[in-house]
């Protein structure tokens, strides 16, 4: 049903026109400007940055949106994530896409904790957090500032042994395109013991 695509230059328009979009720009930190330029510079330094990697989110062969993974630390194995559903026409399969991430992290890389920040308004992604096994770790009181007014963000923990116990969401299972940098980084400490 699902299939995540490494994000390529060729997607970068699309991408760019879901990002700016009122319907997802309101839950991200923040806002950027229609520039493709800028955008094209932006994904430039994320080829060259081993801390994050970035797909395009397919349903029945169509990108929908994206979701990315950032913050790779190997030394700790952990790392934080994203993702949006940029086509309004599929907006209500967002909550489906967790388990596929969670599963591709959790069995196929060193991953051993998922951390989340989420603004204080977004209650569907904070409910789906609850059902998924986080941990609400603290408040950042006034972290965001958007349009001059300053929102809280809830950062939450998943842990691999916490999704593990989840038992229902087993079957979520997809393909994640992995790339050269993807494979060395996540997969180190499993390498080193093979």
């Amino acid at each position: 049903m699902f299939e995540f695509k490494l994000m390529t230059a060729d997607d970068l328009p699309q991408v760019l026109k879901w990002r700016t979009s009122k319907v997802v720009t309101q839950f991200m930190f923040t806002d950027i400007e229609a520039d493709l330029h800028a955008q094209q510079q932006w994904f430039k330094r994320t080829k060259q940055d081993t801390s994050c990697c970035y797909w395009l989110i397919y349903y029945q062969e169509k990108a929908i949106g994206v979701l990315s993974i950032n913050d790779i630390d190997v030394n700790h194995q952990s790392c934080s994530w994203g993702f949006y559903i940029g086509d309004e026409n599929v907006r209500n399969l967002g909550g489906l896409i967790p388990p596929y991430f969670y599963n591709f992290v959790f069995s196929q890389t060193i991953i051993e904790t998922i951390t989340a920040e989420v603004m204080e308004h977004n209650q569907q992604v904070k409910k789906l957090h609850k059902l998924h096994g986080y941990q609400f770790i603290e408040t950042l009181s006034q972290h965001v500032c958007k349009v001059e007014h300053y929102f809280d963000v809830d950062v939450f923990k998943l842990t691999k042994t916490a999704w593990l116990t989840k038992k229902r969401f087993a079957k979520f299972e997809a393909s994640f395109e992995r790339d050269v940098k993807l494979n060395v980084v996540l997969n180190t400490e499993i390498e080193k013991s093979t």
